[in-house]
This record gives C-alpha cells, sequence and structure tokens, in this order.
C-alpha cells in the first residue's frame, strides 16, 4: 500500500457547477476561535464539502474540528467509489507484480543487468515524479480530464508490455504505466477529499487503503501464479477488464464540479507550473537513481553516485523554496504551517521506504538466493500484506469511533 498524504492538497476554488453525489452540508463548530472569512484566507487554506461549499479551515487546527452527523451517501457516490477503488487496486497491483516475475522475464527475453534495472526501477520512478505534476494539472484542467488521461496511459502501457518481444519494449510499458499509474495514485486520494467533508474523510481515505493492501496481495499472488502455470504476459492483461470496470463508474457515477477554463489553451498551460515542474522531476530523477543503482551498477563511492546525490538534494532545496513564487505551485508552503501534516508526512515517507523495499526485494533475493519458486516467494510476502490489509481496517473503524487519528500516527 502506498500510502502517501497526497490528500492534504486542497483543491482550489475555481469551479462552478454543483456536484451530482454531493449531500447537505454538515454544520461545523469549532472548539478554538473561528477563523472564517468571506474572501479567503492569507495562507490560502481550504476545505471542500460534500455539496462543494468551500470552507476556509486553519490546518493547525484541523483536529479540534467536530463536524455533527456523517450524512448517507447517495448511490452515485458509492459507485463512483468502487470504480476509484478498483483503479486503486490495478494500481497496486502493477507496483508490486513485477518482482517475482521478473527472473521468468529476463530469462525468456533474454535480458541484461542493466535492462532488468530498468524494467523494475522505470514504473517506480515515473510515477514519483508525475505525482506532483498530475496533482497540479488536475488544479487547471480538471481532476476527471486529468484521471481519464493516466487511466488511457495505464491501459496501453499495459498492451505494451503485454506484446513484448523484447525487454527494451517491456521497458517501454512500464514507463507508460508509470505515467498513468502516478496520476491514479494521486488523483483517486484528491478525489476523495473534494467529495466527502473533513469528516468524512478520515473514514472514506482509510477504507480506500483496503483496496490498496488487496492489490499488493493479488499482485504478489496473480503474479506468481501467472508466472508458473501461465504465461507472464497474463499479469498485464488481467488490468484490461479491471480497468473496463472502473471507467465506466467513474465517468458515469463520479460527478465533479467543472473547472473554468479560459478560451485558449495557451492561457490555461500558463497556469502551471512549468518552472517547479522541471524542478522536481530533475531533483527526483537525480536523487532517486543513484540510490538505486548503487552497489549494482556503479560503486558507492563511484563518482556517477558521489555527485548525483548532492546535485539531486540541492535541485529539490531549489524546488522547495521556489514554490513560494507560483500562483499555482506543485507544493504549496501552507501543507507544511502544521505539525499534523508534517507528522504524516514524516510517517508516510517511513512507511513507503520500508514498504516499497520488501515488496520489491524481497522476492528477488528469495529466488536468486534462496532459490525459491515464484509461488513460495509470493506465499512469503503474505504475512505483510495481510497484516497492512487488517490494520487498515481497524484504523479505519478507530478513527471514526474516537474521532482523532493523531494517536494512532
Amino acid at each position: 500500500m502506498l500510502s502517501s498524504p497526497k490528500s492534504m492538497v486542497m483543491p482550489e476554488a475555481r469551479f462552478s457547477k454543483a456536484s451530482a453525489c454531493s449531500v447537505p452540508t454538515s454544520r461545523l463548530r469549532y472548539q478554538k476561535p473561528q477563523r472564517f472569512t468571506q474572501g479567503g484566507r492569507s495562507d490560502g487554506s481550504h476545505n471542500q464539502s460534500s455539496d462543494g461549499a468551500l470552507q476556509e479551515t486553519n490546518l493547525e487546527n484541523i483536529d479540534e474540528a467536530i463536524i455533527e452527523g456523517r450524512p448517507k451517501k447517495s448511490l452515485s457516490f458509492k459507485l463512483a467509489f468502487i470504480g476509484l477503488a478498483a483503479s486503486m487496486i490495478v494500481f497496486q497491483m502493477d507496483a508490486t507484480s513485477l518482482g517475482i516475475a521478473l527472473p521468468t522475464v529476463a530469462e525468456e527475453l533474454h535480458g541484461e543487468s542493466l535492462q532488468s534495472f530498468w524494467a523494475n526501477m522505470s514504473y517506480t520512478l515515473c510515477g514519483l515524479v508525475m505525482q506532483p505534476l498530475w496533482a497540479s494539472i488536475s488544479d487547471v484542467f480538471g481532476r476527471k480530464p486529468s484521471l481519464y488521461i493516466c487511466m488511457a496511459f495505464f491501459f496501453i502501457g499495459s498492451i505494451v508490455f503485454a506484446l513484448a518481444k523484447d525487454m527494451n519494449t517491456i521497458i517501454v510499458g512500464r514507463v507508460l504505466q508509470g505515467f498513468g499509474g502516478g496520476g491514479i495514485d494521486v488523483l483517486v486520494e484528491i478525489i476523495l477529499s473534494d467529495i466527502t467533508t473533513l469528516k468524512e474523510r478520515s473514514f472514506y481515505l482509510g477504507l480506500m487503503a483496503i483496496p490498496n493492501a488487496i492489490g499488493n496481495i493479488l499482485g504478489s499472488s496473480i503474479e506468481a501464479i501467472f508466472s508458473h502455470y501461465a504465461s507472464w504476459r497474463w499479469i498485464r492483461w488481467v488490468n484490461l477488464p479491471i480497468l473496463g470496470i472502473s471507467a465506466p463508474l467513474i465517468v458515469f457515477f463520479l460527478h465533479l464540479r467543472s473547472v473554468e477554463l479560459d478560451e485558449k489553451l495557451s492561457a490555461n498551460l500558463r497556469k502551471l507550473d512549468w518552472i517547479g515542474m522541471m524542478l522536481v522531476v530533475t531533483g527526483i530523477t537525480i536523487f532517486v537513481l543513484p540510490l538505486s543503482w548503487a552497489g549494482l551498477l556503479f560503486p558507492w563511492k563511484s563518482w556517477q553516485t558521489l555527485l548525483s546525490i548532492p546535485l539531486g538534494t540541492a535541485l529539490l532545496v531549489i524546488f522547495v523554496v521556489y514554490e513560494a513564487k507560483p500562483k499555482v505551485p506543485i507544493l504549496p508552503h501552507r501543507l507544511f504551517h502544521s505539525r499534523t501534516a508534517n507528522m504524516t508526512l514524516a510517517a508516510a515517507f517511513v512507511h513507503g521506504m520500508i514498504l516499497i523495499s520488501l515488496l520489491q526485494y524481497l522476492p528477488l533475493f528469495q529466488q536468486a538466493v534462496e532459490l525459491e519458486t515464484a509461488i513460495r516467494s509470493a506465499v512469503s510476502l503474505l504475512p505483510t500484506v495481510i497484516i497492512s490489509v487488517v490494520f487498515a481496517a481497524i484504523s479505519m473503524m478507530m478513527v471514526s469511533v474516537v474521532g482523532g487519528y493523531l494517536w494512532i500516527i
């Protein structure tokens, strides 16, 4: 489960139509002094209620907010949620499904070590760098159009992978899947924040953790079964029917407010933070690559590794400083004004580092060093991912009952 605090990206106030899957606005009362204004807060923080009304919320007091009652959700909302959950299952399946089958794929396609490295790394790297970009693009062009494009990238990438005749084509397919998968991951959580109230948000984001974990389980298990009994190509063909269920549910039942676009495409493109995009993509790529190739392609003490890490760090620092300037920044500084946000970001970083390392490299170690079969290595991962499902469900229920989440973090 690739959990992250992306849901803390607040929607911009540029919408015009009422949401068809909305519910009556809940009554808000705060234990601390209210800081609501008609013209907007100086820090730009927003919260969107389920009927689309934008409420100004102080991020420092977010745990103090008490919203009375949870209105019953419409059938459209429930079907849209199922569609979003299905898309997350596909994304998580692909995040973990190649690790176990990679030795089989490389052997059949006569892949070299460098090609195997990029086949495994390209999806994760592209997904990582595209997440902030898709979030920014959706602020300008809308959530649903951006999500449609991401799903199209993922769909095409799955077909390219399944039809691949060599390792280079495998890498191209993984890159396309990464472009789309990174957007699916971030946009689903942003959309959930758009269509739920502050009180409901923790419940539905916790509920979304269940399909995340299910995707991890299915990814490793289905991959092992297909690799052993059928063909590794089916680990991508299976994506298509799931997307075929997810896409219509999102198209017909997810109702969001339309974005007010300028008549000229160039005017809309100018709203995007192009310099920020360039800095974050370049910085993340240069920083992450040496951490992945060190000890494999180049030694830790090589100039390629020693130069890339500080250079990538410097670019990311420049990116953070620059983000104070754009009107529609990729990384709003207001997110870091809250201790809760900072704690969540730190916890998500540690969680992702530990879980992804296990899911990516443990199967390779078990098959290459301990000479286990693909199915046996998949079984070894089941305790980790099953526990993730169980505790995701427990956390969701406890947050809903207790009404707070800091003690869980």
